[in-house]
């Protein structure tokens, strides 16, 4: 790998022959995994485990960013944390956990567990833990390749993406309500998004049924938990982070990078089309479709599937199929869902996660080969729509359009807690719990980015107003009662 600087700043980093050996080594993994398909290899959890992922902000003095990442990792030790692309994010992993007796229960006692270990290690940098989908304080300032944590993928990543730029910014359009328009020289920007990733283990031949159930579950799971309607001070999506980050993902395969050539269109992102029979047919449309961007993970054997990894690590998908080898050399499958925005809360994250795995179950009979009770393109208006207007967007359903809280109570709920009752060893009770946080967000007609808009608009905006606003979510996020009870 070289780096070469010029007037024009960094010049390619890797070499022909690097990308030549990646595109190699990537499709004999990819066979590999399909072979592993066809042979039965990928163990079929019993009962099906669940895991999850929180990406947090470092915030300090006025809730402003804290690029303390690195002092963080040192502080907290352990296996549980990772860094993130940004130095003011960190990333909480929570150890799979089975789909058995009070699991969403358990669920929230680890992420409490997590929470009250990484505030105890970020308090010791000076900062405060943040669980929200956009720190509302962030400003153009942030997005600068200085906050990039300089960790070698993430560096390799930002050197390549400014090449496929060839110098010029990345711009950004955010179109809706006070709208904003910016542009920066970094792939910081990626930075300002912060996710709660859901992580469903499954066998190979589930996995199509259940990869088109998160697909069509989006909608109504994003209107739920939607909490990020402020970027740089402007009121936009009620999930910002969804059009920011695509539009950003656009970015990387422009320039030559997208085989189609032009811009990545936006049903890469989430889909064109529902799966014929498994999730590993994804992974063909990656080795097709997107040729490597990160030639890295060196030469290690197939049986470890590092190349495929890290190629499926670059193509954002809001669902995924991740394919993993425990130590032993086991090969496991999980679907990644990853629409949903970090926080508010460790209770209401249990509660997402018992609302997906309910639908994933409730839908995944329909789903079968591709047939479906929604149409695709019906479910990706859905997912738009809901990460527009949140609880108050309007989505399609049994072919009748329906408001998203109304649509929560007469049918999604009903539906998610059918798919609970379809795994037999999970304690029902406990699911009930969980879903009934979901079903106060509806009453109430109150999610995180709601509260977040109201609280603007009793108490004022500007740079002021959200530090305040952004203390008030914290205060609440410590308390751990469910967003629906915040207080405006």
């Amino acid at each position: 790998m070289k780096i070469k600087r010029g007037g024009g700043g960094l010049a390619p980093v890797f070499s022909k022959k690097q990308f030549a050996d990646f595109a190699a080594r990537l499709g004999a993994e990819t066979e590999l995994a399909a072979r592993w398909g066809a042979e039965g290899k990928y163990a079929a959890p019993n009962p099906p485990k669940i895991g999850c992922e929180v990406e947090c902000c470092l915030a300090g003095a006025g809730f402003l960013p804290a690029p303390h990442a690195e002092e963080f990792m040192r502080v907290f030790g352990g296996k549980f944390a990772t860094y993130e692309l940004g130095r003011f994010n960190v990333e909480l992993n929570l150890p799979p956990l089975p789909l058995s007796g009070a699991a969403f229960s358990a669920m929230e006692k680890g992420l409490r567990g997590g929470m009250k270990k990484a505030a105890a290690a970020a308090k010791k940098t000076g900062a405060k833990i943040y669980t929200g989908g956009v720190l509302p304080t962030l400003s153009p300032a942030d997005f600068v390749s200085g906050m990039i944590t300089p960790n070698p993928r993430y560096l390799a990543l930002e050197r390549q993406l400014r090449i496929m730029k060839k110098g010029g910014a990345f711009a950004v359009d955010l179109g809706y309500n006070d709208g904003l328009r910016f542009a920066v020289n970094s792939a910081a920007i990626e930075a300002a998004a912060t996710s709660f990733q859901i992580h469903l283990e499954t066998s190979e031949p589930e996995s199509g049924g259940l990869f088109n159930a998160a697909a069509a579950a989006s909608g109504p799971v994003l209107a739920a938990g939607a909490n990020a309607p402020f970027l740089m001070g402007r009121r936009l999506w009620s999930e910002t982070r969804i059009p920011l980050f695509e539009q950003i993902l656009f970015e990387r395969f422009a320039g030559g990078g997208d085989v189609r050539g032009g811009r990545r269109r936006r049903d890469d992102i989430f889909g064109a089309r529902y799966l014929r029979s498994s999730a590993l047919e994804l992974f063909i449309q990656n080795r097709e479709n997107f040729p490597p961007l990160l030639p890295l993970a060196g030469g290690s054997p197939p049986e470890e599937m590092r190349h495929l990894s890290l190629h499926n690590g670059t193509i954002w998908r809001w669902n995924r199929p991740v394919v993993g080898v425990s130590a032993a050399g086991a090969p496991s499958l999980r679907i990644e869902h990853r629409p949903l925005p970090s926080g508010p809360t460790c209770a209401d994250m249990a509660a997402n996660t018992a609302l997906f795995v309910g639908l994933a179950y409730g839908l995944r009979g329909g789903f079968m080969r591709g047939g479906g009770r929604l149409r695709f393109s019906e479910s990706r208006a859905n997912f738009y729509a809901a990460a527009r207007d949140g609880l108050d967007s309007v989505l399609l359903w049994r072919g009748k359009k329906r408001g998203a809280a109304e649509l929560l109570l007469s049918e999604i709920l009903p539906l998610a807690s059918r798919g609970l009752s379809l795994l037999p060893e999970l304690d029902k009770e406990d699911g009930g719990r969980y879903l009934e946080i979901i079903r106060r967000r509806a009453l109430k007609n109150q999610n995180g980015a709601q509260w977040q808009s109201r609280y603007i608009a009793k108490h004022g905006g500007g740079t002021a107003g959200m530090s305040r606003m952004a203390a008030a979510y914290w205060e609440n996020q410590e308390s751990n009662r469910p967003v629906s009870e915040w207080a405006v």
